[in-house]
């Protein structure tokens, strides 16, 4: 595993781009919160064009104000819908092994493209198991 940095997201989005392709890798990309992502879609279109496997986590507001229409309001889900193979939301810590198990072996297998969102606040939680 390997991070880059790269900012702006409409930059980060077409380096991806390249490393999916150049690569033919399992290309992770994540991105700020909610207008932030926004930038990653025409990346993720010219990805979704060329068969490049790719996992898009996008930042996104507290769980308790999804759908709340709070400032910067994004709809990710309806956002990603058209590119995206899948959408799955994080609902807990517990949760995140098996969505990211699902999502690693379905971009790979189908050579597309996944959407997990992330609320902000799950990573402060506990999970069940103790952790």
């Amino acid at each position: 595993m390997r991070l880059i940095h790269v900012l702006p997201e409409e930059e980060a989005a077409f380096v991806a781009v390249g490393y999916a392709k150049l690569t033919d890798r399992l290309v992770v990309r994540l991105a700020a919160s909610r207008p932030g992502s926004i930038h990653f879609l025409n990346g993720l279109y010219d990805e979704n064009c060329d068969d490049q496997p790719v996992m898009a986590i996008p930042g996104h507001s507290f769980h308790d104000l999804s759908g709340m229409h709070d400032q910067q309001h994004v709809d990710l889900d309806k956002r990603f819908m058209d590119v995206a193979a899948s959408h799955q939301r994080v609902m807990s810590p517990a949760h995140v092994p098996n969505v990211v198990d699902e999502a690693i072996r379905m971009t790979l297998a189908q050579r597309t493209v996944v959407h997990i969102t992330i609320p902000k606040d799950v990573p402060e939680w506990r999970s069940s198991n103790g952790a």
